[in-house]
Order: structure tokens, then C-alpha cells, then sequence
């Protein structure tokens, strides 16, 4: 048991540079500093008013002025913690054929599933960020120049 527990630290040990390496070029855990914010036109935003199903009246902006502000400030504060915002046109009627697909109502959770539905497909398809070329793979995003 004690040659094992030595062999695992001294493949810890080995390993470590590499794991600096790549903390140093793409930033520490830069995968889980990568967040994905639904971005509405006012068309869209109008839209969304008439038809999301929210469980509480205050949850959505009563305009697209008061959203966009809301977004700003958000997002602001989000890279202020070295955060990277990828902003998704949201497009209503995409949205909508989803949630029929999927037998679901137009809430904020499922608004934020379809959202994050997008994202990995951006992801997949190759999703440029602050010069990086962000690609999916296995569960976490991964970055290359």
C-alpha cells in the first residue's frame, strides 16, 4: 500500500510542470471562468415578455432598456472577477421550438438549459473568446491559440 501511495505522488510530482504550463498560458481552471449570458435584441426581448411563463412577475424586466442595463452591469461585474462573458443571441422562436420538443414551459430554468444547450454547440462547432479557440471536450471546455 505504501509503494502505491509513494508511486501516486512521485506521478503527482512528474505531472506538476505540465499543470503549470497550462495554468500559466490559459489561466487557472480557465474552463470554469467561461460562463454563457442569454443576449436579447429588443425584438426578441418584446417577445420574450408575451410569452415566457414566469412562477413570479418580478423575474423579467418590464423592457428591454431595463434588461440591457441589468445585462451591462452583469456582465461587468462578472469579468471585473476575470470571468469571460460569451454573450448567445437568444432568438425567441428557435427557443420556443425547443421547449415544444421537450414538453417544457418558458421559465428561467429552461431558458438557462436551452442557453447552456447553445453554448456547448457553439463549443463544438468552435467558439472564438479573447483570441482562444474554445472547443469542447470531455465535459470541459478547452482553449487553444
Amino acid at each position: 500500500m505504501i509503494i502505491l501511495k509513494i508511486f501516486t505522488i512521485v506521478i503527482q510530482l512528474l505531472c506538476l510542470p505540465v499543470k503549470i504550463l497550462i495554468d500559466f498560458i490559459y489561466g487557472i481552471n480557465s474552463s470554469s471562468n467561461i460562463i454563457a449570458y442569454s443576449w436579447y435584441t429588443p425584438k426578441e426581448y418584446k417577445t420574450l415578455l408575451q410569452v415566457a411563463e414566469e412562477e413570479f412577475d418580478n423575474q423579467l424586466f418590464p423592457n428591454h432598456k431595463a434588461w440591457l442595463t441589468s445585462a451591462k452591469k452583469t456582465i461587468k461585474e462578472f469579468n471585473s472577477r476575470g470571468m469571460v462573458v460569451v454573450c448567445l443571441d437568444i432568438k425567441i422562436n428557435d427557443l420556443e421550438k425547443w421547449l415544444y420538443i421537450n414538453n417544457l414551459k418558458n421559465n428561467q430554468v429552461n431558458r438557462e438549459q436551452y442557453l447552456y444547450r447553445l453554448f456547448y454547440q457553439e463549443l463544438d462547432n468552435g467558439l472564438r473568446v479573447s483570441g482562444k479557440l474554445l472547443k469542447a471536450g470531455s465535459n470541459r471546455a478547452t482553449a487553444e491559440t
